[in-house]
């Protein structure tokens, strides 16, 4: 599984609006699976001061509630649950 992190720019898009912190959720299929990658992203993303959290499918009961109740601004899916 590999994630492609395009940067288009040294400045976020969301800067000049006063957001600081962006909730970053990930979702992948099980724990089992666990990509590498998405770990390392989380890591960067969280060392960069973002909220970052993991739904596994196979473990949440309605994930969509989940995500809702999470309120993340980027869901990031596992490339392997497509």
């Amino acid at each position: 599984m590999r994630f492609y992190l395009a940067v288009y720019s040294c400045e976020p898009i969301w800067s000049g609006c006063g957001i600081t912190t962006v909730r970053i959720l990930f979702i992948q299929d099980n724990a089992l699976d666990e990509s590498q990658a998405l770990v390392e992203l989380a890591a960067f993303l969280g060392g960069q001061g973002h909220d970052c959290n993991l739904l596994l499918d196979r473990v949440e009961r309605d994930i969509t509630a989940s995500a809702r109740t999470y309120d993340p601004a980027l869901i990031i899916v596992a490339c392997s649950m497509l």
